[in-house]
């Protein structure tokens, strides 16, 4: 059986063609979603709240307890952050069609991808837990930052060697998927306190939520498909590709259609 060498140069080719197009789709939906939104008059506006504490006076006899109050200091805009957040997968695609070069297939290392993810992704987890009824400022910044130090420990991974077998050496993943669950386990928590008061929910929301989490999970299945070796680099690199347009487009326009029906 004759080896075949990996021609570098048409693969390159062929992915900076796909970012190309994904990164004009991207913004074709930036331009529908905001055009939806102003001529329709859809849109879902977020209160975020924060608790203040109100501390018993120090002569108190009965009732010596600290209480608190919620108090909106702003709004914003979902549909708007959902634009924001697909704007910037539109650079992301568009920095690789100029920038994508045989370095990053020959040392396995697209660190960019995950700078992108980094911003992107912690958007997106503030859009989710906003819709399934999380507003309060201080858990919304929580969320965002454990899921930007999620894809910084997946970067760090890629810095580490595969041919290593060690707990130390997958430590960053090992961290990343804990950091993962956790929130999603606060995600699901509030989804179902919802239910409880709303026990006439249509099972089509369920159904979202789920959908959500699977898309969601499924960059993260990505990943640990190429660091236990069952896919390559360059097969997980053009499944990011394609993850990137197809299952953000899916996110972005399932919850558009929830919050502007809510």
């Amino acid at each position: 059986m004759t080896y075949q060498p990996i021609n570098y140069q048409s693969i390159i080719k062929k992915f900076k063609t796909l970012n190309l197009i994904y990164g004009l789709l991207h913004f074709v939906s930036v331009i529908i979603l905001l055009i939806l939104k102003y001529t329709e008059n859809n849109g879902f506006m977020l209160p975020i709240m924060v608790n203040i504490g109100k501390y018993p006076k120090a002569d108190c006899q009965n009732d010596c307890f600290i209480s608190y109050i919620s108090k909106q200091i702003f709004e914003v805009d979902l549909i708007q952050i959902l634009a924001v957040f697909q704007f910037i997968s539109c650079l992301a695609h568009i920095y690789a069609y100029f920038f994508y070069d045989t370095n990053m297939l020959n040392n396995e290392d697209n660190y960019i991808r995950w700078i992108e993810y980094s911003i992107s992704s912690a958007l997106m987890i503030v859009v989710i837990a906003g819709v399934l009824g999380i507003n309060n400022l201080y858990s919304l910044i929580m969320l965002g930052t454990l899921m930007w130090a999620i894809n910084v420990l997946a970067l760090v991974q890629s810095w580490m060697p595969k041919d290593q077998y060690s707990i130390g050496v997958y430590l960053p993943s090992f961290i990343a998927w804990f950091l993962y669950f956790i929130i999603w386990l606060v995600l699901f928590m509030s989804f179902h306190n919802t239910l409880q008061e709303n026990p006439q929910t249509p099972n089509f929301v369920i159904a979202i939520i789920i959908i959500m989490f699977l898309l969601f999970s499924s960059f993260g299945l990505v990943h640990l498909s190429y660091l236990t070796s069952h896919i390559s680099f360059i097969q997980s690199e053009k499944l990011y590709i394609n993850l990137s347009l197809f299952s953000k487009l899916i996110l972005v326009w399932i919850l558009f259609f929830s919050s502007a029906s809510a």
